[in-house]
């Protein structure tokens, strides 16, 4: 059975949810573990993330073969995950939802979800 990633900087995961508090965590569970579910929101206070777990050789650019932003500024948002899961096909087995109370960016990561969900 898979992970239920939850991406929030502050509201805590529900039981039976594996917190992700940034971009770069959820990028790793969803690399290194089968991912059921995932639940989004978009704004996000982005510290400098921990080295990428992947172990998958960083570039100077901070990113990984993979695409990681690994070592952020700050700026990446739960946006960029999905246009990182759109890019790299990497998706968890059920449609990610987002629980992101930004209306705007909300209802682009939606949007891009419905387009390019492979299921």
């Amino acid at each position: 059975m898979g992970i239920r990633i939850w991406l929030d900087d502050n509201r805590p995961a529900p039981d039976g949810w594996k917190w992700a508090h940034n971009v770069e965590e959820a990028q790793v569970m969803l690399l290194h573990r089968q991912a059921d579910e995932l639940s989004l929101d978009h704004d996000l206070d982005n510290p400098d993330c921990l080295t990428c777990n992947f172990h998958c050789g960083h570039q100077d650019d901070g990113k990984c073969e993979h695409g990681c932003q690994c070592h952020s500024n700050g700026d990446i948002k739960g946006l960029d995950l999905v246009k990182w899961m759109v890019k790299w096909n990497i998706w968890p087995k059920r449609k990610p939802v987002v629980h992101s109370t930004n209306g705007q960016h909300g209802e682009e990561m939606k949007a891009l979800i419905e387009q390019n969900f492979p299921g």
